[in-house]
């Protein structure tokens, strides 16, 4: 399974000028619209919160339009990433979608899956995701342990039940940082409860530290490098015992002992994507710019490693400020 996720959980931004926009105009390109603000969740680690406190406000049917417009006319796009906040809670998201539909214009859609809960609503997106190319991005990162987290599992179980495309985020942080092998564990076993016939693949993401509040780094953040490559370790030998595929993203492989058997083998077009990014606040000429190779630091003694290919690299800022390890490539 083809995984080109973008997230919606950015760090540093690269703000570039027409100019330098323009030479990625056909170099590995996607659109990421964030349509909203609004949130049914309260991630510790939500780097979208200032704008969720603050109420921004969404962007309208008639910016999308006029946006998409022009990066069509501007770009060339390889596919459009639309997220939030929670995407689903936009007035007009049935009317979005539909309208990228239409346009022949191939979508993922970054979900926490609370909504997709409801089956009345659940049923009005399913002909989008049925037939077709389009996927459906889940945030999966605590066992059902409360009432929001069994209702982000009924979410996911519609989605399991319809065989949609389906890739799962597990954001790796304090709370769940213990429990990361026996989440893979009951998502596994769901995947085989509902005989999910696809390619399965689960994502375990490290925090970003670029722009998360500092307030939410604090009481989120794992810091403390020999529990994390542990309990990431014993995730990704459970995920290999059970054939299911890991991809660490902002971990690399060379902090593991073992490295995964199935390899996610899209990392490094993901990390070479660029991704043009529209909100409220950045339209238009104005948009923003994420580029991943930036972002996430690797060595020159990473070209010559045999996985380099399916190593993220990791947010410099670990090595740096938290004094994580540096790489150490296989020979």
């Amino acid at each position: 399974m083809e995984i080109d996720f973008i997230s919606n959980l950015v760090g540093e931004i690269f703000i570039m000028n027409q100019k330098e926009l323009r030479k990625y105009k056909k170099n590995n390109l996607a659109a990421l619209f964030k349509i909203t603000s609004r949130c049914n969740d309260f991630c510790k680690f939500c780097i979208e919160r200032k704008f969720i406190e603050a109420e921004r406000n969404d962007l309208s049917f008639e910016e999308i339009k006029n946006n998409f417009k022009y990066l069509k006319d501007n770009f060339s796009l390889d596919y459009l990433v639309i997220t939030g906040g929670e995407p689903t809670l936009h007035p007009d998201f049935l009317k979005i979608i539909d309208y990228f539909y239409d346009k022949g214009m191939e979508f993922r859609i970054i979900t926490n899956l609370l909504r997709l809960k409801d089956k009345s609503f659940f049923k009005k997106i399913l002909p989008y995701f049925s037939l077709n190319k389009n996927r459906i991005i889940g945030s999966v990162n605590d066992l059902p342990i409360n009432k929001m987290a069994i209702d982000r599992i009924e979410g996911l179980k519609n989605v399991l039940k319809y065989k949609l495309p389906l890739m799962l985020i597990v954001v790796v942080y304090k709370d769940n940082l213990e429990s990361l092998a026996e989440l893979i564990l009951y998502l596994a076993n769901l995947f085989k409860e509902y005989k999910y016939n696809k390619s399965i693949n689960i994502e375990l993401r490290l925090m970003y530290i670029e722009g998360t509040l500092k307030s939410l780094l604090k009481d989120s953040l794992p810091t403390d490098f020999k529990e994390i490559k542990k309990f990431v370790q014993k995730a990704v030998d459970t995920a290999d015992s059970l054939g299911v595929t890991t991809t660490l993203w902002n971990f690399p492989l060379c902090y593991l002992d073992k490295v995964p058997k199935l390899l996610d083998r899209t990392i490094q077009k993901r990390r070479q994507r660029k991704l043009l990014k529209v909100n409220k606040d950045f339209q238009l000429a104005d948009i923003q710019t994420r580029d991943f190779e930036e972002y996430f630091r690797k060595s020159k003694d990473c070209l010559d490693c045999p996985y380099n290919n399916y190593c993220s690299g990791i947010d410099n800022a670990y090595i740096t400020k938290y004094h994580f390890p540096k790489f150490r490539p296989f020979y």
